[in-house]
């Protein structure tokens, strides 16, 4: 799997800390934002994620809204992203609708979030 920059968004730090430390094994460059402001504040820096993991409630607002905000700042293109939710499966369609190609439940499963971020990272440079 080819290295992506990764934007993590979890107001639990210590389970936004988990998921960064997984992903930087994996060789990817991997921020961490605490809220919506920090991950909009990441991304108008011109750091554009190549993939957002995100949990759906922040303090802030939420992850459906940051994704749409975020697509906007590229003109509208797609941004791969997975969702993470405490909130089990009531948040699955407006998920959906938001544009998340999947969605994960909390405690998160690592086995999964690895499963989730191989079905979108572009392969390897040989």
């Amino acid at each position: 799997m080819g290295a992506m920059r990764i934007l993590v968004v979890d107001d639990h730090e210590d389970s936004a800390q988990a998921v960064a430390m997984l992903l930087r094994r994996l060789g990817h460059e991997v921020t961490v934002a605490g809220s919506v402001s920090g991950a909009l504040s990441h991304a108008a820096a011109g750091n554009v994620p190549d993939l957002l993991v995100c949990d759906i409630t922040l303090p802030d607002g939420d992850g459906c809204a940051l994704l749409a905000r975020l697509c906007s700042s590229l003109g509208g293109r797609a941004l791969p992203a997975i969702a993470i939710t405490g909130h089990g499966r009531e948040w699955e369609e407006r998920c959906r609708a938001a544009g998340y190609c999947r969605m994960l439940t909390k405690p998160v499963d690592f086995a999964a979030v690895l499963e989730a971020v191989a079905t979108i990272a572009p392969p390897a440079a040989d």
